[in-house]
């Protein structure tokens, strides 16, 4: 046991936030909780990651349910990986090395192949005859782009992508991560901060999909983008 647990890899911590009217709800289902972007995310789970930009998004979550009279609770969850965290600026040589990623901890080289697979073609013939995109402005307001990276063959061993953007509930840009639903095994617990005794399940995005599969990649009735 002990030695099983020394191979284990290192592990993730994200955290989300999920409004509701009345009482906490007894259980909720993680998939059904991801942190609501400024856009549908589907074939992912949102988080907030990072110590500073979970102190930001909580105080962001309070406000909001304060301006829309709602309750708010806050869920951890922890995604275990298989390589060892880079602790240097990632180089584009490394990548397949890691599978996690943080964008705002890669070496410039890096950009080109993720402004490239994020653009569409449109935007890659403008960009190239006119002026170089930013990668990381077309994913302030438009996270849902993420999906083309962690999609693209050589990238989609990367358990979880941490980025900056913007979630509905503020306008506020904070460091978000991403778990792609094909790593959703990668997910070992998730509990509830605020309220201990709700129950957390990990029932996969995956399972028994249906053609209402997406329902849980949409904005929650509770969370509005705030105005």
């Amino acid at each position: 046991m002990s030695s099983e647990k020394e191979k284990a890899g290192p592990i993730i911590e994200l955290s989300t936030v999920y409004f509701y009217s009345g009482s906490v709800p007894r259980t909720l289902a993680l998939k059904d909780c991801g942190l609501e972007m400024c856009q549908p995310m589907p074939g992912l789970i949102c988080g907030l990651y990072g110590r500073q930009s979970k102190q930001d998004g909580f105080m962001a979550a309070h406000a909001y349910a304060e301006r829309n009279r709602l309750e708010f609770t806050v869920i951890d969850f922890l995604v275990r990986l298989n390589c060892p965290i880079n602790p240097s600026k990632m180089k584009t040589e490394n990548v397949p090395d890691h599978d996690f990623l943080s964008l705002n901890q890669v070496r410039r080289q890096l950009w080109e192949p993720i402004t490239f697979a994020i653009e569409d073609e449109s935007e890659q013939g403008s960009a190239r005859s006119n002026e170089e995109v930013d990668g990381k402005m077309l994913l302030l307001d438009s996270p849902s782009l993420i999906s083309r990276f962690t999609d693209t063959p050589e990238y989609q061993h990367l358990r979880v992508v941490a980025f900056d953007s913007r979630p509905a509930m503020c306008t506020q840009t904070l460091t978000i991560g991403v778990v792609p639903h094909r790593h959703w095994a990668a997910i070992e617990m998730a509990t509830c901060r605020l309220n201990p005794t709700t129950h957390i399940t990990l029932e996969s995005p995956l399972d028994n999909q249906s053609p209402n599969a997406k329902a849980s990649d949409q904005p929650s009735p509770h969370l509005r983008p705030a105005g």
